[in-house]
């Protein structure tokens, strides 16, 4: 159960959940006295925070563990816990563990939600409505939940007609402040209204409208698919509706029976339509409700569709033309639901055309210890595209599996290599080791595959070297991979060699720098110091303030080896070097060093 009133909170939590840049930040804010009009009320805590705008903060408790977030700030309109939810989280725990934030916190000695309350319980019902209304005048969101409500208790019986039009309202009203793709592509900005429209239907649901929920989830879910084809959202809050609708969809059904016929034909409708798959696997999904006579006519639809879809040989490019893919999962979940594994094998023969459609077919065989069908299939993926540079990784692991099985180790270990030398990275050196572990470490396999590894590696490091005019290809030609695998080896010295001779990406000199720091922290200290000028040519605010969390670090060390005199000769140095970055001189001045 998740905690009530204020006691979900801890510091904890905001540090896990802000990164580390947000939650300074945020610590910042809140010494400095941004967060104001400070509240909780029913488990929320609200506030908010002056910054750039001032900005509206929400906090409450989501699930056990877990805290529900919103910001009005464009980042945290993204979805992330911004520099302002972490100053009105740590304001708040100063106000609940006791602690003064008087001067943390501004319009402390304001009426309280509680007060708020309390006064309006004294109030006549006419002044309370009068007061409502005129918020409704101001406020759309209240304007359509209250809309909603009326069409939930009208003496004679639920407005559908306002149901459906909150949705169309809800889902047709696209902002079109910024051209994203193209001149009919806009924003979506009606998240209030959206929530307040899946309440609704939520509440027709609890008043036992079952078969009004059916048809204003199949509504909604129409609108909702065909906004999504003109509209950029960040946070994922039409995806989220869609998935509700679709869950009170199949609940509402389970509860009012319906004709079997009737709701065979319309899901087949509903998913031979569904661009967004949300009734995908149907036929799996409602085989309770559809019971044996929906279930085959359902078969009997999807069959006559399937008739038309053309067996697809290697290399065959028609794989997802028209509607193939979505008519494919239609037949294989009904094949699930009947549990028909021979029929479920035969959809997937149908097509042929890439290596993973053999893999698929040999690791249904493996599901069933089938184990001469998964090496067949298997080897067939591989035979039947004699001229395919890549070897599909997913049927290649299948394959070298299956000679492990039966001890054909060298086979193995071939398509292994093929798979490392085809993509190198940690990933595919960690698989290499752990095929090679299978051989038998009596074999001592693995020190003689880890040697021809780190060769081929550094071989392809010179030959990237030598390919200038590819940039891409070029710019991986520095040691960031021989740096990765020796700290996956905790051999963090010849990690550091490798970064000094042939350099690495900067999130692996950091981690090179806590990785030395405890036995070696003269190589922490210089890994820091050579990387504050760099950052600090980036030119933004951000960087400065990495370079400052870095000076910390160094000026951490420094003491720690005795040195700290040395500190302010760095600084010195760094304000001469950098006088130009006036922003990172006011970071330094701002600073107690």
């Amino acid at each position: 159960m998740a905690k009530k009133g204020s006691d979900f909170l801890s510091r904890q939590m905001l540090i896990d959940y802000a990164d580390r840049g947000s939650f300074e930040r945020g610590q910042k804010y809140f010494n400095s006295g941004n967060v104001f009009d400070l509240e909780e009320y029913q488990g929320r805590i609200v506030a908010k925070v002056s910054g750039t705008d001032d900005y509206r903060v929400k906090i409450w408790a989501e699930h056990e563990d877990e805290i529900g977030y919103d910001c009005s700030c464009p980042y945290g309109e993204e979805g992330n816990f911004c520099k302002h939810c972490v100053a009105v989280g740590l304001a708040w725990l100063a106000k609940r563990d006791g602690k003064d934030s008087s001067k943390n916190v501004k319009g402390g000695k304001k009426a309280t939600l509680d007060d708020i309350k309390d006064y309006l319980q004294t109030r006549e019902k006419t002044e309370l409505v009068e007061m409502l209304m005129q918020q409704v005048l101001e406020n759309d969101a209240l304007r359509g939940r209250l809309t909603l409500a009326v069409a939930r208790s009208r003496p004679r019986g639920v407005d559908v007609h306002l149901f459906r039009q909150q949705l169309e309202e809800v889902f047709g009203d696209i902002g079109d402040d910024g051209d994203y793709y193209d001149d009919d592509y806009g924003y979506f900005g009606n998240h209030a209204e959206l929530e307040n429209v899946i309440e609704s239907i939520e509440g027709l649901y609890d008043d036992e409208h079952f078969g009004l929920v059916v048809d204003l989830c199949e509504y909604g879910l129409e609108l909702a698919s065909n906004a999504l084809k003109h509209v950029h959202e960040t946070d994922g809050a039409i995806e989220d509706a869609m998935d509700k609708m679709q869950e009170l969809h199949l609940a509402a059904c389970k509860r009012i029976e319906p004709d079997p016929e009737i709701l065979a034909n319309r899901l087949f409708e509903l998913e031979i339509d569904d661009e967004w798959g949300y009734f995908r696997d149907a036929a799996e999904i409602y085989a309770d409700v559809l019971g044996r006579k929906g279930l085959l006519i359902y078969r009997e639809l999807a069959e006559k569709e399937w008739e038309k879809v053309p067996f697809l040989q290697p290399n065959d490019k028609r794989s997802f033309a028209g509607n193939r893919h979505r008519i494919t999962r239609m037949m294989e979940s009904i094949a699930k639901a009947e549990n028909d594994f021979e029929k479920l094998v035969e959809i997937k023969k149908r097509d042929l055309s890439t290596q993973y459609r053999y893999y698929e077919i040999a690791e249904l065989y493996k599901s069933r210890r089938r184990y001469n069908e998964v090496l067949e299939w298997a080897e067939r993926g591989v035979a039947d595209f004699p001229d395919d540079e890549r070897l599909d990784f997913q049927l290649g692991e299948l394959l070298a599996d299956e000679y492990h099985r039966r001890g054909r180790h060298d086979e193995a270990m071939q398509i292994v290599w093929r798979h490392f030398t085809e993509n190198t990275d940690l990933g595919r050196y960690d698989t290499l080791k752990k095929h090679a572990a299978r051989v038998g470490p009596a074999d001592g396999a693995w020190p003689a595959w880890r040697e021809k590894a780190l060769e081929f590696i550094r071989a392809d490091i010179a030959r990237r070297k030598k390919n200038k005019a590819a940039y891409w290809s070029y710019e991986r030609a520095d040691h960031s991979l021989l740096v990765e695998i020796f700290l996956s080896e905790n051999l963090s010295g010849e990690a550091l060699r490798e970064a000094e001779e042939g350099g690495c990406r900067e999130s692996l000199w950091l981690r090179l720098a806590k990785d030395r720091e405890a036995k070696h922290p003269e190589d922490s200290l210089k890994i820091l110091r050579g990387r504050i000028g760099p950052k600090i040519e980036e030119t933004n605010n951000q960087a400065y303030e990495q370079a400052g969390v870095w000076l910390k670090d160094i000026k951490r060390l420094l003491k720690r080896l005795d040195r700290e005199s040395e500190f302010d000769d760095f600084l010195v140095v760094l304000r001469v070097n950098y006088k130009a970055k006036r922003n990172f001189i006011k970071l330094l001045d701002s600073t107690k060093w």
